[in-house]
């Protein structure tokens, strides 16, 4: 689906394209830390933990569902063929909970594939903290015992709806795990700790590269450990890279990165779909596409969209 507005462009560009794919898995890893840290803070107030989570993902994903209908039909009046497909009032009203799997509703927006396995590592999370409290840590290594030993038993839920969509973490576990044990790592370097988390990790990993049962979507990429190693030794700069103005603007990106996140994808298939009607794309000539026209509108509309449906829902304030 997503390769449909690529479709006339040469090889060479299509191997520029296919990398951004990579920002997805470090952003399920970027989660994992993220959410394991916001966790351990709430352990005593896990009813505030999840209405963070529910006001920071649905309205503003209820709200792009709307801007992207809007924008649909908008090209359609004037005549132009949309990257995204138009839908039905009955579309909308499945589209709305984003719960579950929606691989389904795809053509209507790609990126939306993913929101159901942040939801449900969210819900895993919540459980997790409920089941074992402050060592809901722990609860993951076995979240992930039982994922490895499903997927290397090759068992498939497909014939059954439910059990499919809740283990469908089970192809996302990899990233958010990697994202977890960066956090333990980090957090107990200096404690005796930090030798079990530093085991985990590399039996994690021997066990993904591995990988007997031959399940692509938990293998991980050469990609993931120079991203972690990355992030790992980042870290410890905190202090000096939190004071450098130049990457302010930086620090600005990440605090809208989900409204961009949400609605790049309807105007940016369709510039690529223009562009490759126009002529043969070249390495040049897309990478001058994306980084002179597609970034800054996707930022320019992220911000909008940010301060107008995100913004508003940042500021409620949750008490105990």
């Amino acid at each position: 689906m997503l390769l449909s507005p690529y479709t006339t462009f040469d090889k060479s560009s299509y191997k520029v394209l296919r990398h951004g794919l990579w920002g997805v898995d470090a952003f399920f890893m970027i989660r994992g830390f993220c959410i394991c840290a916001s966790a351990i803070s709430h352990i005593d107030k896990k009813i505030i933990f999840i209405k963070k989570r529910i006001i920071r993902i649905f309205p503003a994903y209820w709200a792009s569902i709307i801007v992207g209908v809007l924008f649909v039909y908008f090209l359609k009046i004037t005549g132009i063929k949309p990257a995204a497909t138009p839908v039905g009032a009955l579309d909308i009203l499945r589209l709305i909970p984003s719960l579950i799997h929606q691989a389904e509703y795809s053509y209507f927006n790609v990126v939306y594939w993913t929101l159901p396995h942040f939801v449900h590592f969210y819900i895993l999370t919540l459980i997790a903290i409920a089941l074992t409290g402050k060592h809901f840590i722990y609860f993951f290594d076995f979240i992930t015992l039982i994922f490895i030993i499903s997927l290397s038993m090759s068992l498939d839920f497909e014939s059954s709806r439910i059990l499919d969509q809740t283990c469908i973490l089970r192809y996302s576990w990899s990233r958010f795990y990697l994202g977890i044990l960066l956090y333990r790592l980090i957090y107990d370097i200096h404690r005796l700790h930090f030798f079990y988390h530093a085991l985990c990790l590399a039996l994690f990993i021997s066990v993904m590269y591995w990988n007997p049962a031959d399940a692509p979507l938990m293998t991980l990429s050469p990609f993931y450990i120079p991203c972690f190693l990355f992030m790992l030794v980042l870290r410890f700069f905190d202090p000096f890279i939190k004071n450098l103005k130049i990457l302010v603007p930086f620090f600005k990106l990440g605090t809208i990165s989900y409204s961009i996140y949400l609605i790049h994808f309807y105007f940016t298939a369709d510039i690529m779909r223009l562009a490759g009607t126009l002529s043969v794309m070249n390495n040049l000539k897309t990478l001058l596409l994306i980084f002179l026209i597609i970034m800054p509108l996707a930022i320019f509309l992220g911000y909008i969209f940010y301060f107008l449906f995100e913004k508003p829902f940042t500021k409620i304030q949750f008490h105990k």
